[in-house]
């Protein structure tokens, strides 16, 4: 329809245009404009219920009553420490059995996604999916069965012990490091992950030993064999008997080469 102005009674006369913009109707407005007048018109009237917005399947929330096309989510909230999302809506990892262990709860809905939600933890608790941690003085102990809180365990809170018997009952700290008994561990404020002193670790050209140890590996890595971490020897005799270390340097004798953190790849100076 052509565009046209018409002269009536010596004033010029233009046709109504109507408001333009995405998501107006009869009243004209869009819905950007409803918020910025705070979903009223001038004269006060509800431009939600207008414009028919209460029941168009989007979520409007400037209008003045609530809208409810805003449904409230009724997911576990992502942002509480209690909640472990494991997999989006859709995901492989939702398609699967969640195994969250024993007293979590498991959800999984095309909704929400998928996770576990930890139990109510008592006061004296720790570790868990939100790794609570314990107070001053304290240490989490977990049981053995909770594999040093593997697998989101809790364990429990117990005051650090200031004095330990002179027993010798080797235990294996969770930490990975052994101790003399139980009692020494819990005083370095670490849990026992098992009885008997800890398995050496392995190391190799890709994995490294603690500051405290060496890799014992005559093969100094060759073709990635894998060697056994060694705590370093404090104190080494005066004796002269040289060996190449896997550094490259050669030493007075093996015993300070694993005192320097490398193990010995030869006997003899390096060649």
């Amino acid at each position: 329809m052509p565009f046209s102005i018409r002269l009536v009674s010596g004033v010029l006369s233009f046709p109504l245009l109507a408001a333009c913009g995405s998501g107006s109707g009869e009243t004209g407005y869009t819905k950007e404009e409803a918020r910025e007048f705070l979903g009223t018109t001038p004269s006060g009237e509800d431009i939600c219920a207008l414009e028919g917005w209460y029941s168009d399947a989007e979520c409007d929330d400037f209008c003045l009553e609530e809208d409810p096309d805003c449904t409230e989510s009724n997911c576990p909230d992502p942002a509480n420490p209690s909640v472990r999302y494991r997999g989006e809506p859709g995901s492989l990892e939702c398609t699967q059995e969640i195994g969250c262990g024993d007293g979590f709860t498991s959800f999984n809905s095309a909704d929400c996604g998928c996770g576990c939600i930890a139990p109510e933890a008592p006061n004296d608790s720790c570790g868990g999916i939100a790794g609570v941690p314990c107070g001053e003085g304290e240490f989490c102990d977990f049981a053995p069965s909770a594999f040093c809180g593997g697998a989101d365990a809790l364990g429990e809170c117990k005051a650090i012990p200031d004095v330990c018997p002179e027993l010798y009952a080797p235990v294996c700290g969770c930490d990975g490091n052994s101790y003399e008994n139980a009692c020494s561990a819990n005083g370095a404020g670490v849990s026992v992950a098992s009885e008997g002193e800890c398995s050496p670790a392995l190391c190799g050209p890709e994995l490294a030993c603690a500051e405290e140890y060496y890799c014992e590996d005559t093969s100094c890595g060759a073709a990635e064999a894998a060697g056994s971490c060694q705590p370093r020897p404090g104190g080494c005799a005066e004796v002269y008997a040289p060996v190449c270390g896997c550094d490259g340097v050669t030493y007075s004798n093996e015993c300070h080469a694993n005192g320097a953190g490398t193990s010995a790849a030869y006997d003899g100076e390096c060649q």
